[in-house]
């Protein structure tokens, strides 16, 4: 948002809704929502994935050896009870 309108906007503890009208903001505010809208997207994004960490994270995958070295994922039913949102 400092790009946007050329100088530090950066708030501090001593940021008050007074100074950031003296800043004569306006002319930029579309580009303001434009931002906050995709931060806002991140930032619910970024939620939902470290919920899905906390989630996954206790659940052991079984593999069991199909042939020649080769690895499959084996008793996905426990998963899929838990997670029934999850694709397989």
């Amino acid at each position: 948002m400092s790009e946007v309108c050329g100088r530090d906007i950066t708030p501090d503890a001593g940021t008050t809704l007074r100074k950031m009208k003296k800043m004569e903001l306006e002319p930029f505010m579309e580009q303001f929502e434009s931002i906050s809208g995709a931060a806002t997207k991140e930032h619910s994004l970024e939620k939902t994935l470290a919920k899905m960490f906390e989630e996954w994270e206790p659940i052991m995958f079984n593999l069991i050896e199909y042939r020649d070295g080769i690895h499959i994922l084996a008793g996905c039913d426990e998963i899929q009870v838990i997670f029934p949102h999850t694709l397989f």
